[in-house]
């Protein structure tokens, strides 16, 4: 370093700490004083995979039915992807908006201010079509990283896992958003990863309980996430921008 160069902040490690799972409690807590809302926002988001799935499924049936109609392999072949090209599409209009007021309504309750039931629609209301490609191009980038031994999905994940409270503060585009979290948390890549594969964890654990939890467990996740990003990446009230 050169004589009167200010000093360069020490470089973060992929295990650096800053990743700090306290968030898990700090969440709890603000779900328990205001559950409402993220309730009924985890029940919508819980409703959109569901009703995709039922879909998904008469595409199939559909296709078996071409099928046996004599359309042939090609046909069937076509007509399960089409159905599943647009239960992906229609299930991001809904899915990705709904993060983002899940993070919405997260930043709020940390900012001091109390979440209401009318925030479950601001991802709508609000930026709606960065919320949705930054939930179809985060999912296409994670699932082509879960097929190259699924590790680098985990980490990709957990680089993104900021992309929708930065679109939320109004940080570009979904490209912006995505980059703009992945370079907060690249040089922390590891704990990202862990962090964002335990969130994976907690929304399995819903499902694995009957189902029904995953109405609490999906919502406290995107809330855990929101959190982190506040804390440890960006520290800017949410107010300053959204009065």
């Amino acid at each position: 370093m050169n004589p009167g160069q200010p000093a360069q902040p020490p470089r973060k490690s992929a295990f650096d700490k800053d990743v700090d799972f306290v968030v898990i409690s700090k969440a709890g807590e603000m779900f328990i004083r205001n559950p409402g809302p993220f309730l009924v926002a985890g029940l919508l988001l819980v409703l959109v995979p569901g009703v995709a799935a039922l879909l998904f499924s008469f595409g199939v049936l559909g296709a078996m039915i071409s099928e046996a109609a004599g359309a042939g392999v090609f046909g069937i072949i076509t007509f399960a992807l089409v159905s599943l090209l647009f239960v992906l599409i229609g299930s991001a209009m809904l899915t990705g908006p709904m993060i983002g007021s899940i993070t919405y309504m997260t930043l709020k309750e940390h900012d001091g201010v109390r979440a209401e039931m009318p925030d479950i629609w601001h991802g709508f209301q609000n930026r709606m079509g960065a919320h949705i490609a930054m939930y179809i191009l985060s999912h296409i980038g994670m699932g082509l990283g879960f097929l190259c031994c699924y590790f680098p999905g985990m980490i990709l994940g957990g680089l993104w896992m900021g992309a929708s409270a930065s679109i939320v503060e109004g940080d570009g585009s979904a490209l912006d958003a995505m980059q703009n979290s992945s370079s907060r948390l690249g040089d922390r890549w590891i704990m990202a990863g862990l962090f964002y594969w335990v969130m994976t964890m907690i929304m399995g654990f819903g499902a694995s309980l009957g189902g029904f939890l995953v109405v609490l467990t999906v919502p406290f996740a995107y809330m855990c996430m929101a959190l982190l990003y506040r804390d440890l990446i960006q520290p800017k009230p949410i107010f300053s921008i959204f009065p």
